[in-house]
């Protein structure tokens, strides 16, 4: 089964999310990885299912995924469709909110399941105001990862199914 992981990254942890997603899936099929931010109109009919993550900051995913989603809606939901999300929220509730604003409310109908991946503080990527902001509403001082393997394992597993 040919498998698409569309994705966008800001800083490059949905991108390692994303990878070792891949890797997880690795006997399942040809799985391609495939990075907005590269590729802003990549082509989708070739694959036989599509996988789609994004991160959220301040309760939005990345502009390039929003319009990627939105050119693509009608092919996206005529094929098996899986989402997720990343982000730093410590609470299940605020990551189901962050899950639920990633994507709009057709993919998450339609979507085979849903996962909240976890995320990365990468302070040394970050602009100057990017890191102010960071420092003072997580009260971090420095670069901290919380990527949640074992939602990833587990979504491979619901894909390797």
């Amino acid at each position: 089964m040919k498998t698409a992981i569309i994705f966008a990254t800001k800083h490059g942890t949905t991108a390692q999310i994303a990878q070792m997603l891949a890797d997880q899936l690795g006997s399942s099929g040809q799985t391609t990885l495939i990075n907005l931010c590269i590729d802003t109109d990549p082509s989708i009919g070739e694959y036989d299912r599509i996988i789609l993550g994004t991160p959220v900051y301040a309760g939005k995913p990345l502009k390039s995924m929003s319009r990627f989603c939105s050119k693509n809606l009608a092919a996206l939901l005529s094929k098996p469709l899986y989402l997720f999300a990343g982000g730093m929220e410590v609470t299940n509730e605020r990551q189901a909110g962050e899950l639920l604003s990633a994507f709009a409310p057709e993919l998450h109908s339609h979507a085979s399941g849903a996962w909240f991946l976890g995320g990365a503080f990468n302070l040394e990527k970050m602009s100057f105001m990017e890191r102010f902001i960071v420092k003072r509403i997580s009260k971090t001082t420095q670069s901290v990862t919380a990527i949640k393997q074992r939602a990833i394992r587990q979504m491979a597993d619901n894909l390797n199914k």
